[in-house]
């Protein structure tokens, strides 16, 4: 009661990091509900909570590749890892491809760099070898293929398929020769979990997914188990 008094005379912005962590996320949610307004909360978490009405959402992009590589220059800085960071953009351009605009396989990458060299980092990502990528890709990607049952893996798992471009509703219903029913259930759990990116406007819409998540399905997903 406190609490609620102090945040309704005094208005806060208040941070919850990494939502999906929580065992009772409903309680939570009804908490602060009763906390909010004028005070207000920002979010964070892997999972969509659209079928809350009143949770205002922003899907964060991934960093642009001018961006990406400001990012890889100013971790190389902050590691001492100068022939990083003075390194042409053709020069991490493959780095680039790989882990495209996401931030957390960037550091990891040039975490890496003390270590092995450039190609050897991203090849073993690429191939999902070696303990250090494989805790990556678990932390990653392991609770979230959990909970999918086998029709959203099957339609995650026909994802790399698709183009860069993103594919139509129809086309990945052909490529995963399942019912378009099925499809849809699929890709709305599929996007509520942000392994798929939904795109396009009132009238189109594509599905895409991530350089990164292109490389779990093809290759670590066959160490968890895929469906037949």
């Amino acid at each position: 009661a406190q609490l609620c008094a102090h945040l309704n005379q005094r208005p806060h912005l208040i941070v919850v990091d990494n939502l999906e962590t929580l065992t009772d996320l409903e309680t939570l949610i009804d908490t602060l509900r009763d906390l909010a307004n004028p005070t207000k909360f920002l979010l964070t978490s892997r999972t969509s909570l659209f079928h809350e009405t009143d949770v205002y959402h922003y899907p964060v992009p991934e960093l642009t590749q001018a961006w990406t590589l400001s990012l890889v220059r100013q971790e190389a800085q902050t590691r001492n890892l100068p022939d990083l960071r003075h390194a042409s953009d053709s020069d991490l351009q493959p780095l680039v491809e790989t882990v495209g605009g996401n931030p957390l396989a960037i550091r990891l990458v040039v975490g890496q760099c003390h270590l092995y060299a450039l190609d050897v980092i991203l090849e073993n990502l690429r191939a999902a070898r070696g303990q250090t990528m494989e805790q990556f890709y678990t932390y990653i990607y392991r609770q979230a293929w959990d909970a999918l049952d086998e029709t959203a893996r099957r339609v995650l798992l026909v994802m790399p398929l698709v183009s860069s471009l993103g594919g139509t509703l129809e086309h990945i219903r052909k490529v995963s020769g399942l019912e378009s029913g099925a499809v849809t259930d699929a890709l709305g759990r599929l996007i509520q979990l942000n392994l798929v990116d939904s795109r396009g406007d009132l009238k189109t819409r594509r599905y895409t997914i991530h350089n990164l998540t292109a490389t779990f399905l093809q290759e670590q997903v066959l160490r968890w188990g895929a469906p037949q």
